[in-house]
């Protein structure tokens, strides 16, 4: 079968990546990486869907290292393939894809984020205690370039960044919550959310100037209870650095939302008040 992958009949190459995928077979990664170069568009489709089928075969890492490929179309189907096998181990080397000078390759990666973290997102709202923790450490393990990603000089990389953040914080903080330790539910969500809340102050005025945080699930997302009380709490921290950034985030909070109580969307006003409830009690 991969010696048909260099097949002169185009019909044979792609019949012959098709049925690579299908074997399962990790010997195959690397002549199916190949024909993703191929002359045919059709058997550079059929090599892509054939490396999802072998991503957890060790196709992830040959397909991460393809986002650097030469070939804009060879970089943009990899970052589409990472999506589909939806592996969090991508979440780095696809944030960086949104920098590619290509609009498709941009596109695809966007997309393929969206992908990772929604599943990850139904994984911590998992009613298995099992499939949760995995989910959260699967999160965590991607938060480094996540908040690398927030103070990124990239206007795609930035806004990628607060999506993902908005999407999975709060199943997040609900699964360092999850645990008997009564001691230990405070101290790591208040761990998380003070690293997080210096580069997210800075993504956030950007995202407050072009007015995106209007939308409902970023007003969600603002008032969280856990995030207030975190801010609270960091409004009384021996640090100047600490307090001043609890202080700022506070403002950055009210701004949307008392923009949002005027919204003619009759949602967004009740998801603002709701928000705004539990934003100034502190």
């Amino acid at each position: 079968l991969i010696k048909a992958l260099g097949d002169e009949d185009d019909y044979a190459r792609k019949g012959a990546a098709f049925a690579l995928g299908e074997a399962g077979d990790g010997r195959a990664v690397g002549p199916l990486l190949k024909a993703m170069k191929d002359g045919a568009q059709s058997v550079r489709w059929e090599a892509s869907w054939a490396l999802v089928k072998l991503g957890k075969k060790g196709a992830i890492a040959p397909l991460i290292g393809a986002l650097r490929d030469d070939d804009g179309d060879v970089r943009w189907k990899a970052a589409w393939a990472l999506g589909e096998i939806n592996d969090a181990r991508a979440v780095g080397p696809l944030l960086d894809a949104l920098r590619d000078a290509d609009s498709l390759v941009r596109n695809s990666a966007s997309i393929s984020l969206t992908l990772i973290f929604e599943a990850l997102a139904r994984g911590l709202n998992d009613r298995d205690y099992v499939a949760r923790g995995t989910a959260g450490l699967a999160v965590l393990g991607a938060l480094d370039p996540l908040i690398d990603a927030l103070v990124d000089d990239n206007i795609n990389v930035r806004g990628n960044a607060v999506g993902v953040f908005v999407t999975v914080l709060e199943p997040l903080l609900d699964v360092l919550t999850d645990v008997d330790d009564a001691d230990l539910p405070v101290d790591a969500a208040d761990a998380l959310i003070r690293k997080i809340m210096g580069p997210l102050i800075k993504a956030l005025k950007y995202e407050n100037k072009r007015g995106r945080l209007e939308d409902t699930s970023a007003l969600k997302f603002l008032a969280n209870e856990r995030i207030i009380g975190t801010l609270v709490r960091m409004l009384d921290d021996g640090d100047l650095t600490v307090r001043s950034n609890a202080a700022i985030t506070f403002l950055l909070i009210l701004d949307p939302l008392i923009k949002a109580l005027n919204s003619e969307g009759r949602e967004v006003r009740r998801h603002a008040a709701a928000a705004f409830s539990v934003s100034v009690e502190p």
